[in-house]
């Protein structure tokens, strides 16, 4: 046999080799250098796509396209021979890449909050984010205000600086994770104020703000009726026992209500006595409950609604109580009851009403 005819390269060669290299006819041709895949990663995100061509097919033989000589085989995904050539079949085979894509619902960081949703989501596509919400506390409440992100680069999750809104998250390239973020408020509760028929001057509150102190009012008056006259206190937890409060505290939560209390001073009336200078044998004395004397002033002496006023007949040795009574009209000509004494026939008490009264003895 023949030796084979040394055939001269005429193209640039691409390892480098002088484009005078002569080669066998039959020597096969270096195959083409394909891009080398991406290491698999190990944080649950799927190997980036291939920079160039996908997969190649195999080569087909060469076939004589004269009497030059054989055909040689080409390289991989075309062949070819001098004076002829043959196409090889190529196949593409698509890489769909993956990331991890996890939303979690606290605002403190990644690593502590509960994980509303987590999934594989195609490289170039927006997931889906959840609905996030955070339970208020009885001092504040919270309002969802976007997403913070954090994205995968080199083993470790880093803070992305902008924040997205619920239907805005960017377009996936790498692993990442998102966590909800919150606009947080003060919550307000309200006040109840009890006046008991007082009035409130200034410094009226309805409301009060967690982690604001408010001073309850102190102008309060309430107006003096038949009976008393107030002198306001303060305000209690209660209407008739309970603590005094003068300020809501900063650590306050929860509606309030405060009952006003007030001092009462019962109101006096004038007591008019008549016909106790008419007695023989004896005298007869009107006072009211501190004792003083309701006659022989030059003006009628007064007495306190509500206290008791007493009427007392006493004869002079040698005499005794033959005929006796008292009767009390008010000012409206009302009778006011007089309760004569079981022991005492000479003694008669009643209880001031809301009026000035005329006691008449007899």
């Amino acid at each position: 046999m023949d030796s084979p005819k040394p055939i001269k390269k005429s193209e640039a060669n691409t390892e480098g080799m002088p484009n005078d290299r002569t080669v066998a006819a039959n020597e096969p041709a270096a195959p083409a250098k394909i891009a080398d895949r991406p290491a698999p990663t190990t944080d649950n995100t799927a190997p980036a796509p291939l920079d160039s061509s996908p997969t190649s097919g195999s080569g087909g033989s060469g076939s004589s396209g004269g009497d030059s000589g054989e055909g040689s085989s080409g390289p991989e995904g075309s062949g070819s021979t001098e004076g002829g050539s043959t196409s090889g079949g190529s196949g593409v085979i698509p890489t769909i890449v993956k990331y991890l894509v996890s939303f979690f619902a606290s605002d403190d960081d990644y690593t502590a909050g509960t994980v509303l949703s987590s999934a594989e989501v195609e490289s170039g596509s927006r997931p889906t984010a959840p609905t996030a919400s955070k339970t208020a506390t009885a001092q504040n409440s919270f309002t969802f205000r976007a997403w913070k992100a954090y994205v995968l680069h080199g083993g470790i999750y880093e803070a992305m600086t902008t924040e997205y809104a619920q239907d805005a998250l960017p377009a996936i390239d790498a692993a990442m994770k998102f966590v909800a973020q919150y606009d947080m408020s003060a919550r307000t509760y309200e006040v109840v104020l009890n006046t008991d028929g007082g009035t409130i001057g200034s410094g009226n509150i309805t409301s009060y703000t967690c982690g604001t102190a408010v001073s309850l009012p102190t102008s309060v008056t309430k107006a003096t009726d038949t009976m008393y006259s107030y002198r306001f206190l303060g305000w209690f937890t209660e209407a008739t026992s309970g603590s005094e409060v003068r300020t809501i505290e900063t650590t306050a939560t929860g509606r309030k209500e405060f009952f006003a209390r007030y001092e009462k001073t019962p109101v006096e009336y004038t007591v008019t006595v008549s016909g106790v200078g008419t007695v023989t044998g004896g005298s007869v004395s009107v006072v009211n409950s501190t004792g003083t004397s309701l006659v022989g002033g030059a003006t009628p002496g007064t007495a306190k609604y509500g206290t008791t006023v007493t009427i007392q007949a006493t004869p002079t040795t040698g005499y005794a109580i033959a005929t006796y009574t008292v009767t009390v009209t008010d000012a409206s000509n009302v009778t006011v009851t007089a309760t004569q004494d079981a022991t005492d026939a000479g003694k008669y008490t009643f209880v001031m009403p809301d009026k000035a009264v005329t006691v008449a003895v007899t």
